[in-house]
């Protein structure tokens, strides 16, 4: 029917949903230790240098303890971070996703 056609027509026009925001979130990581008090050791300096960090343990056998900062919402907060850590002497952070 022309009524139909009509419809379907300004459904046409209607603007399509936006994509869905990604959900995917990043952490850095300023480094991995398999000596415990050497992981601590650094963690202080790098909490006394303003860093906000956490310690995740690895899983398996090895034994590291893995210092970390974040989640950031995107790639690029995570990157503005390892430029900010670089000011305090963190040369290998790596960014990973969360």
């Amino acid at each position: 029917t022309l009524a139909a056609v009509v419809n379907n027509a300004a459904d046409a026009n209607q603007p399509k949903p936006a994509k869905p925001v990604s959900t995917k979130r990043y952490v850095v990581q300023l480094g991995a230790f398999a000596d415990e008090f050497q992981a601590l050791r650094w963690r202080q300096q790098w909490t006394e240098a303003g860093v906000k960090t956490y310690v995740v343990p690895a899983k398996g056998e090895n034994g590291l303890m893995r210092i970390r900062t974040g989640p950031f919402n995107t790639k690029q907060e995570a990157q503005a971070m390892v430029l900010q850590l670089k000011l305090v002497g963190v040369e290998n952070a790596i960014i990973l996703p969360e």
